[in-house]
């Protein structure tokens, strides 16, 4: 016996029929195709058969005889028969006879088709579930001609390589004339119409309509499975259908049970009642469940951990689900906020793992494309703001180098709130914090320093000069002041902050360790280097033991003490931080997060100044295509990985590589930074040693007098 198993439209039922056309090309006596659907529909088709292969016999009354007489009729046969069970989707409706009752003896085959994935003990199970990319292809290049493979390829691919819907959107293409590009447009925007539309000649039909007359599409498929959903009553198996449906507004790839079970316990959510054991969350209920719809194929895979579960959706059943809730999709988004939001409050979002931050940044972007959605379709829609939800997503995406997200998400949140609340509100001016946050991430100074200053001049106004949230924009704004190269100011404002931390929170709180760190940097800066070692020691020292070895700031300060370490030429000692601090940050927020890409930086620098050109060479080239892909050629430190990358090329006797590379750094530190900033005096110089060493002494005279940096200039 062979089981067909897959998902509604996965084209089981189309290939136990093109089984039944090869059993009758090889000469099987008989091919025999039974409604599995129930018990009933079972023993209609055995009457059927019964007329076929014995229609002088009167049908009995009694089902069982019925049964048994076309089984022994079969049995006589001395030819191969095919026997298949059409959509044997629900076992449990065949307690009173199970299904093998109905099986014939020996000589034949049996095929069974079945959305169920719980069927290993009857045969030979072949998942369906999805198409391989070849099979996909060749189902639509049968419909749609002239066109490159690799275009039909990125549309099986935006079908997840569901049959039904290959052969669906084959006929939308057809019917419509389109290119497959044109289609793919389409799709994107009217992707409920391209998956509803049935051509005329259709050879999908619903088995259970009596008449045949029901036409199948992905959607109806959906909805048969969703009608086999158990429950004890009809209130539980509609609790499980809004657990489907707001699972199908996430990210469908993969599903942690941490969300769920962080908003049962935050929240009295009445609909969450099956999950529940008492007024406690029960995994093994959510496990039960997530069995339940594996077997239906309402999820596409299914994994229990230790102590949770994860799970993951097609992404045609999210678009099923999510269409069958478009008439109320605001509630769902709505509930999707509160849920993340909850996760949010109750985790520490910077010592996330980096699997569980990643993926909660996901289900974000899925919250967001809904949210766009709505506003596209209801133009009186507004972001939930109450709980803050849209501050604490934007927070996420900083926290994973997402700058350009966070930027779009704090600016969101301020634009109802300042009338509402005021422009002074506790919560609008920790937004406006937050923004100047990405904006100095993005090395965007000035727009930094002006939102800095508005946030302080709140708190100050609402909250007091000493206040914690005082002196965090007070040490952010002095970051901001030393990034400028404006040392005396930072200097300032970071023993205004550091006096009013140790006072209010005390000498080892990571807010006061944070700012001890940064004093650090201009010492560092102003090459005060035993200074400034101490100072990182400390701060390393008091953050290891409050925050742990591996959290983020902990490595940040790892980082720092190895920057003074390379500063003073202790290359091993600076290797061997930096390389603990990259091994760290790439475990905890990714190869390609702005911080990462900081040490791996670090330590080309190092690998440079011991004459390792091509482990810098090759460690500067992965900095700079990271930190262009995610911060842009102009940002800061994409210019100092552009120029430190010019360094190694000169160093290598490469002199046309070096300059182009000078002379792009060049022209983004004045405009970013200004003409008379450190690092742009510092590339002007290397420009000028590079002209000398080659013996182009004019142009180094030129570019000194063009930036005003000489009256008179020795070729010596």
């Amino acid at each position: 016996m062979i089981v067909l198993q897959g998902m509604g439209g996965s084209g089981k039922t189309q290939l136990a029929l093109q089984c039944c056309q090869t059993a009758r090309e090889f000469g099987f006596v008989a091919t025999f195709w039974i409604n599995a659907s129930s018990p009933s529909t079972v023993l209609q088709s055995y009457r059927s058969i019964c007329r076929i292969i014995s229609p002088a016999v009167q049908i009995s009354h009694d089902d069982s005889e019925t049964v048994s007489l076309v089984q022994n009729q079969i049995a006589k046969w001395s030819g191969r028969w095919l026997l298949v069970f059409d959509n044997y989707n629900d076992p449990n409706a065949f307690k009173q006879r199970a299904i093998r009752d109905y099986i014939p003896g020996r000589g034949g085959h049996v095929i069974f088709t079945s959305r169920n994935r719980s069927l290993s003990r009857l045969g030979l199970c072949i998942d369906l579930s999805r198409m391989t990319e070849e099979e996909g292809i060749k189902l639509l290049s049968h419909l749609v001609s002239g066109s490159e493979k690799s275009e039909i390829g990125g549309v099986v691919a935006q079908l997840g390589h569901l049959a039904l819907a290959i052969d669906q959107a084959g006929a939308y293409i057809q019917s419509r004339r389109l290119s497959l590009n044109q289609f793919i447009s389409h799709f994107r925007s009217r992707k409920m119409k391209v998956l509803e539309e049935i051509p005329d000649e259709w050879e999908y039909h619903d088995v259970q309509d009596p008449d045949n007359m029901r036409r199948l599409s992905v959607f109806t498929t959906w909805d048969m499975s969703l009608e086999l959903i158990n429950g004890t009553n009809e209130e539980e198996k509609h609790q499980k259908v809004q657990f489907l449906t707001l699972a199908s507004f996430m990210d469908p790839h993969r599903i942690s049970e941490v969300y769920f079970r962080s908003y049962c316990a935050g929240n009295d959510i009445t609909w969450m009642t099956f999950l529940r054991t008492g007024d406690q969350w029960d995994t093994d209920k959510l496990a039960d469940v997530l069995v339940e719809f594996s077997r239906l194929s309402l999820i596409q895979s299914f994994d229990r951990h230790e102590i949770d579960s994860s799970f993951s959706i097609h992404p045609l059943v999210r678009d099923c689900m999510k269409f069958r809730k478009s008439t109320d999709a605001r509630s769902t988004v709505i509930e999707l906020s509160n849920m993340l939001a909850t996760f949010l409050r109750t985790h520490d979002v910077d010592d996330l793992p980096l699997t569980l931050s990643q993926e909660t940044t996901r289900h974000i972007n899925a919250w967001s494309d809904a949210n766009e959605n709505i506003v596209r379709t209801s133009s009186d829609f507004t972001f939930s703001l109450d709980d803050e939800a849209v501050p604490l997503f934007a927070h996420v995406y900083r926290t994973q180098g997402l700058y350009d997200d966070a930027e779009r998400l704090y600016k969101r949140a301020l634009e109802g709130p300042e009338q509402k609340l005021g422009p002074v509100h506790p919560n609008m001016l920790e937004t406006i914090h937050s923004l100047a946050i990405v904006y100095q991430s993005q090395g965007r100074y000035n727009e930094a320093e002006r939102l800095y200053e508005r946030a302080l001049d709140g708190r100050e106004e609402k909250l007091g000069p000493t206040h914690p949230d005082t002196l965090r924009t007070v040490h952010n704004l002095a970051n901001v002041y030393q990034s400028q190269g404006q040392y005396s100011e930072a200097k300032r404002l970071f023993a205004r902050a550091l006096e009013g931390n140790e006072e209010k929170l005390g000498p080892t709180h990571p807010n006061t360790l944070a700012i001890i760190s940064s004093l650090a940097n201009v010492y560092q800066s102003q090459g005060q280097y035993d200074e400034a070692e101490r100072l990182f020691g400390q701060a390393l020292e008091g953050t290891e033991q409050k925050l742990g070895l591996t959290h983020p700031n902990t490595l940040r300060m790892v980082q720092n003490l190895a920057n003074v370490y390379q500063s003073q030429g202790r290359y091993n000692e600076a290797e061997r931080l930096y390389e603990r601090a990259l091994e760290g940050t790439e475990q905890k927020l990714g190869p390609v997060h702005p911080n990462t890409l900081e040490t791996v930086h670090s330590l080309a620098i190092v690998y440079q100044s011991q004459g390792r050109y091509g482990e810098a060479e090759r460690l500067f080239g992965r900095a700079l295509e990271g930190n262009e892909q995610k911060l842009g050629p102009t940002h800061p430190d994409t210019l100092l990985t552009v120029h430190d990358l010019a360094i190694v090329r000169q160093r290598q006797g490469q002199y046309n590589e070096a300059g182009r590379l000078f002379r792009r750094a060049l022209e983004g530190w004045e405009e970013k930074l200004g003409p008379t900033h450190p690092r742009t005096l510092r590339t002007i110089q290397n420009i000028v040693n590079a002209y000398q060493s080659q013996g182009r002494y004019d142009e180094a005279e030129r570019l000194l007098v063009s930036r005003r940096l000489t009256s008179s200039y020795s070729r010596s």
